[in-house]
């Protein structure tokens, strides 16, 4: 039993990016859920940018692992300007 009250394990972890093409934030989840078999099991929008999945790894045979993940919204490039309206 850890009595000190510090973390058992380390928390800076490096963990890989990967990047979703996706219309919005709970698109991307979907799209990463499907690409990796996985259920979702929670979401949490964090902010308008950010959000915080909870998935269970899909397996026939043993215990699923439980895996958390961070969304967050980047710009795909620049938007095209729209023609104004002259009414």
């Amino acid at each position: 039993m850890n009595t000190t009250g510090s973390p058992s394990s380390p928390v800076d972890i490096a963990l890989p990016e990967e990047v979703i093409e996706a219309t919005a934030i709970t698109h991307a989840v979907s799209v990463y859920a499907l690409r990796h078999n996985f259920e979702l099991v929670r979401y949490v929008e964090l902010s308008e940018n950010a959000a915080r999945a909870f998935f269970r790894e899909r397996r026939r045979i043993g215990n699923p692992r439980k895996i958390i993940c961070h969304f967050h919204l980047i710009s795909g490039g620049e938007e095209e300007p729209q023609p104004e309206r002259k009414e």
